[in-house]
C-alpha cells in the first residue's frame, strides 16, 4: 500500500484508528455504495438546479469521505459543499467533477488496501 499517496488514502492512520481488520474490511466494503448514492444525489441536484439538495448530499458525502482519511477527496467534497451553500451552481458543476474523481480515486485506494488485507489476513 506504500505506493498510494497519503493524500489519497493514509493507510497507516486508518490502521491506527480502526485496529480490527474485520471492521476495516466492513467499512471499506460499504464505501462504494455509500459514496455512489451520495454522488448520484448530488448529480441529480445539479441537474435540477437544487442548491439545498446539493448541499445536503455534499455535506453527507464530506462526512463519509472524512471517515476514510482521504485528504484529497475530503477537500474536494468540502469545496462542493461550500459552493452549494453560497449557492454557486455553475462553479459547483466543475467542483462536482473533481469531487467525483477524487471520491473514485479514494475508492480504488481503499479496494487496493482491502485486497492486500485479504491476502495477508
Amino acid at each position: 500500500m506504500s505506493d498510494v499517496d497519503r493524500n489519497i488514502f493514509n493507510a497507516d492512520e486508518f490502521r491506527t484508528q480502526i485496529v480490527n481488520p474485520e471492521v476495516q474490511r466492513q467499512l471499506i466494503e460499504m464505501y462504494p455504495a455509500e459514496t455512489g448514492t451520495l454522488l448520484e444525489r448530488a448529480r441529480l441536484a445539479l441537474e435540477k438546479g437544487d442548491a439545498i439538495e446539493l448541499h445536503q448530499a455534499a455535506h453527507l458525502l464530506k462526512g463519509v469521505v472524512g471517515n476514510y482519511l482521504g485528504t484529497r477527496a475530503f477537500r474536494a467534497t468540502t469545496e462542493l459543499d461550500r459552493l452549494a451553500r453560497i449557492p454557486d451552481l455553475e462553479e459547483a458543476r466543475n467542483a462536482f467533477l473533481k469531487c467525483e474523481a477524487e471520491v473514485k480515486r479514494l475508492e480504488r485506494a481503499l479496494l487496493g488496501f482491502l485486497d492486500n488485507l485479504q491476502k495477508t489476513g
